[in-house]
């Protein structure tokens, strides 16, 4: 849990240190980055809470997780089933092919839906990812 916690704190980190580069980096780029960075930083911030808030219960020499009462740490654990309108949003968010206009939409259509899912946060670190590797290498062109 530790790590997790460490993880969740780098990603705004990273989130903080990309806003103070605002000069470099256009208002588009900077909002789908910020906004994919969010997603994934309060994916692991309630992920966290589950464990934080007792919500996993100990039984002799192991931890009891219940499906519904620590929905976010099974999720992360064992990576829980999508709604289709979630699994076709996260699609668009991840195809490189698509505007940063439709991916940003697709990515707002699920920030609006609790809970938040582990495979769409990681497809938001590799969006910001991806996004930045961009970025840099237009700049060394």
């Amino acid at each position: 849990m530790d790590q997790l916690l460490a993880a969740q704190i780098a990603v705004e980190e990273v989130q903080d240190l990309i806003a103070t580069r605002r000069d470099l980096i256009n208002k588009s780029d900077m909002s789908l980055i910020d906004q994919a960075l969010h997603y994934a930083a309060r994916y692991l911030h309630d992920v966290f809470e589950d464990y934080e808030k007792g919500k996993v219960t100990r039984e002799a020499d192991r931890f009891l997780l219940d499906e519904v009462a620590a929905r976010n740490l099974y999720d992360f654990l064992v990576s829980s089933p999508e709604p289709e309108l979630i699994t076709t949003q996260r699609d668009i968010i991840k195809d490189k092919g698509r505007s940063n206009e439709d991916r940003h939409r697709a990515l707002g259509i699920v920030e609006q839906h609790k809970p938040r899912y582990g495979k769409v946060a990681l497809e938001c670190m590799r969006l910001a990812s991806s996004t930045l590797k961009r970025l840099v290498e237009a700049e060394l062109l």
